[in-house]
């Protein structure tokens, strides 16, 4: 690979050169220490897409014991598994999100939003594979970040969601009333609120 492909004008080639760079690593066909130096051209891109790919690339690295956090430049090393994991979640790679934020706490980078974006990542997995383990790992994330801060509308929300899955309508009901006491705009609350209210 030429490092000029990753500098091209053409946002999908570069996309594409930074993709491939896992299996070039794996193939031998680039070293460690040229990944290294790859790494540090990242700090040149403006495209936030682009970026992305990066952070999920390099995150992949890292994952796989290719490079090391110490091994990046300052500019993506600041808060890197928080980032990484944030552009996993958007991309609807939750389960990878899941790995890159507990990454990010344990080095303590944005704990609290960290942890409460990994307990939504496990309650988004659960509505496509309904395993309790997900609701249990959820509830423990959501109760650290009630531990950091007065309870928000969305952690209430959360929260009433689990209860609701697990058959208790009332602590449900209460969780429920707490958001929308909170934010009386918080549309998902209220519309679980009425829902459950009916069947009292």
């Amino acid at each position: 690979m030429e490092y000029e492909e990753l500098m091209d004008e053409e946002p999908e080639n570069r996309a594409r050169s930074w993709l491939i760079i896992p299996q070039l690593v794996r193939s031998g066909v680039l070293k460690p220490v040229d990944v290294r130096n790859i790494v540090k051209l990242s700090c040149k891109e403006k495209d936030k897409d682009i970026v992305g790919v990066i952070y999920r690339v390099v995150y992949e690295l890292i994952d796989s014991g290719i490079v090391d956090l110490d091994d990046l430049p300052r500019c993506i090393k600041s808060k890197f598994f928080y980032k990484a994991a944030s552009f996993m979640f958007d991309n609807d790679d939750y389960e990878s999100a899941i790995k890159a934020y507990t990454m990010a706490i344990e080095r303590n980078q944005n704990k609290k939003n960290a942890l409460f974006n990994r307990a939504l990542s496990y309650i988004i997995l659960y509505k496509s594979d309904p395993r309790p383990d997900y609701l249990d790992l959820a509830e423990m994330d959501l109760n650290e970040v009630q531990k950091m801060e007065s309870v928000k509308d969305d952690v209430a929300f959360l929260m009433g969601f689990i209860k609701e899955e697990r058959g208790d309508l009332d602590e449900a009901i209460n969780w429920y009333s707490i958001a929308v006491k909170l934010n009386k705009n918080n549309k998902l609350a209220k519309d679980a609120l009425d829902r459950l209210r009916k069947t009292r």
